[in-house]
């Protein structure tokens, strides 16, 4: 899936939420099951990690978008520096979207707080 493809679906999906108003979804974060029991280390590794659950992240994504969230955030767990970087690089590169890193956490960002998509 292309950058730009990831992009608009997961907007798409935001979209479609927020225009309907009489509707409301709960949504329980998952994404901890993509890096539950996950020790990397080394820059290659974290890139290779995310290519290689990209999929996984992108239906987190889509499950957030559709119950009208503007973001998700992922926590690596034990990952080393280089292939924590590695992540956040790679998700940026591979998702178009606009991507965070603090305090050990990732986030995904598809619209801010007011009704605009970055």
């Amino acid at each position: 899936m292309s950058p730009e493809n990831f992009k608009a679906d997961v907007q798409a999906a935001y979209k479609q939420a927020i225009a309907q108003t009489n509707s409301w979804r709960s949504y329980s974060d998952t994404s901890y099951g993509v890096f539950e029991g996950v020790r990397v280390f080394g820059r290659e590794a974290g890139v290779d990690f995310i290519e290689t659950n990209i999929g996984a992240i992108f239906q987190e994504a889509i499950r957030a978008a559709e119950a009208k969230r503007t973001s998700i955030a992922l926590s690596p767990g034990k990952v080393g520096r280089a292939a924590f970087a590695g992540m956040v690089e790679t998700l940026g590169t591979m998702t178009g979207l606009r991507i965070s890193e603090g305090n050990g956490v990732i986030t995904m960002a598809w619209a801010g707080d007011a009704p605009s998509l970055y």
